[in-house]
């Protein structure tokens, strides 16, 4: 029998010993224990079972039985006690054989895979949420859309009715653009794609734009908004422009929002230089008088489609999204969004802080362009005498609403559904201007501007598209467009576009689209 456990022993890799019926120990396998003791083995021989683990474990088995499988601790392992029972075919004698085996790695898997599963439902659960949630928003002002369209084909309104219901097809139609945006927005930063383009500029460009838009919503309620520049903020800065006017607005939007009487007050200093990073931050202080946050409420404010109580949502409307983006947009610019004090009934305090990258070595800019030049808006209405203008989409109702924007210019306009043709009618006729559309079949617009260029068209070509991030512009400038206008076209952007390129040569792009 003494051969059959060493057969027993030579295959096993885990400390294991035999016992028989009785649980007295048979054999030990000494060479593969993973306990060093400095015990003699052969004298338990005949013993307990139990006694022999009590005396190599010490009190990480304490039980007064043995139970199979069990599991304990030892010297900060992890062990598994199993029993394989055995029938020998040569003797009347049953015996069982015991391995201790080390589970201190498995566990640790297995531990981890259970964490991974739990994260990977809490993270199908925010998914779900998040589309639930997004779904509805975009549902809304969809419904509101629609409900007013079929009201208008009725044609049971006075004028007033009418225009009405264009109204809050507008707003509706604003809102859901804004609300794909800031989705977006917040995709981008989730994905550490958002791209941030810092330049130096006059903040009061920034601060007048803001002031204009959300005192105009103010004024519209009936309460107060004030702008005070402490005498230390710099005039020139270096962030991005872009998101920061996006931060104060939806900062600013939502004291407006939710303030019914009284004001809101947007205070501006600088902070003293971080003598760690050497650079100096930006403090922006929006104050309000309107319905304050409960400190339980403060916490989720922050995280998406989360408004402090539902009935706001249905009271104040928003789809809960302006927080969490202006904070992940704060923090992407070296500062945050803090609510530094709230009172229910009394107002609000939103701190945000922006890092000035002074340091950096960029040319001044020449002023943020949230419009074309006034100049150029003056002079439209002669530059679009007898312009003959190329409208490239394979949508017909973006052709329609192209056509009905441009008709009172007086200018001239083909309509071309696809790349192809609008290639083949730009190298046919003279025009002044091209305005392509980027996704369309047969040939898109990249490829349909590549061959103009390589074929010799130097007239502008004017992008008309849906994909509005940074990287989109890029690649169409270069494939040798002169602009990039994000859909849906905003008409005096539109405009302004048209009357600003028909003068101005594309020698620039003209080469890039060659190179």
């Amino acid at each position: 029998m003494t051969d059959y456990f060493e057969l027993i022993f030579q295959y096993d890799f885990n400390a294991c010993f035999v016992m028989d019926k009785n649980l007295c120990v048979l054999a030990i396998n000494k060479n593969h224990f993973i306990f060093p003791h400095d015990q003699n083995f052969d004298s338990y021989l005949g013993k307990s079972s139990l006694s022999f683990l009590r005396k190599i474990l010490g009190n990480s088995l304490d039980s007064q039985r043995i139970d199979f499988p069990t599991t304990f601790k030892w010297q900060n392992r992890i062990c598994k006690l199993t029993n394989r029972p055995i029938t020998l075919k040569d003797s009347a004698v049953d015996i069982t054989v015991c391995q201790i085996e080390d589970t201190t790695e498995l566990t640790s898997l297995n531990e981890n895979l259970k964490n991974i599963k739990e994260i990977s439902n809490a993270a199908n659960l925010a998914k779900n949420a998040f589309v639930s949630n997004v779904s509805h928003e975009i549902r809304t002002p969809l419904a509101a859309i629609l409900g007013f369209t079929n009201i208008l084909f009725e044609n049971h309104q006075d004028s007033e009715q009418r225009m009405k219901c264009i109204t809050t097809i507008r707003r509706n139609g604003e809102h859901l653009m804004k609300l794909v945006e800031e989705i977006l927005d917040l995709s981008k930063i989730e994905s550490d794609h958002l791209e941030i383009e810092p330049l130096r500029f006059n903040l009061a460009d920034v601060l007048e734009y803001v002031e204009a838009v959300a005192g105009f919503k103010a004024r519209d309620k009936g309460i107060s908004l004030e702008v005070i520049v402490d005498k230390s903020v710099p005039r020139s800065v270096v962030t991005d422009p872009i998101r920061l006017r996006q931060i104060l607005l939806n900062i600013l939007g939502n004291a407006v929002k939710f303030t019914l009487s009284g004001g809101v007050r947007l205070e501006v200093s600088c902070l003293k230089k971080d003598s760690f990073n050497n650079c100096r931050r930006l403090r922006f202080t929006v104050t309000d008088t309107g319905i304050g946050i409960s400190p339980e409420d403060q916490r989720k404010l922050f995280n998406p489609f989360k408004q402090s109580d539902e009935s706001m949502t249905r009271k104040f409307g928003g789809s809960g999204l302006g927080l969490a983006l202006s904070r992940r947009l704060a923090r992407a610019l070296g500062g945050d969004v803090l609510i530094a004090e709230s009172c229910p009934n009394k107002g609000t305090k939103v701190v945000i802080t922006i890092k000035d990258n002074k340091k950096l070595k960029i040319e001044p800019h020449s002023g943020i362009q949230f419009s074309r030049a006034d100049e150029i808006l003056k002079a439209r209405n002669e530059a679009f005498k007898n312009l003959n203008i190329l409208v490239v989409d394979d949508s017909p109702d973006n052709l329609d609403i192209i056509e009905y924007m441009l008709k009172p210019t007086m200018a001239h306009l083909t309509m071309a559904k696809n790349g192809a043709e609008g290639v083949e009618k730009a190298l046919q006729q003279n025009f002044d201007v091209v305005l392509m559309d980027i996704q369309m079949p047969i040939m898109d617009g990249h490829e349909a501007t590549r061959r103009l260029r390589s074929l010799g068209f130097r007239k502008p070509v004017i992008a008309l598209t849906a994909h509005a991030f940074k990287e989109d512009r890029q690649r169409a400038f270069q494939a040798g467009f002169d602009d990039h206008l994000p859909k849906p076209i905003a008409k005096e952007a539109l405009m302004s576009a048209i009357a600003y390129y028909a003068t101005k040569p594309t020698e620039h792009n003209y080469k890039t689209a060659l190179n």
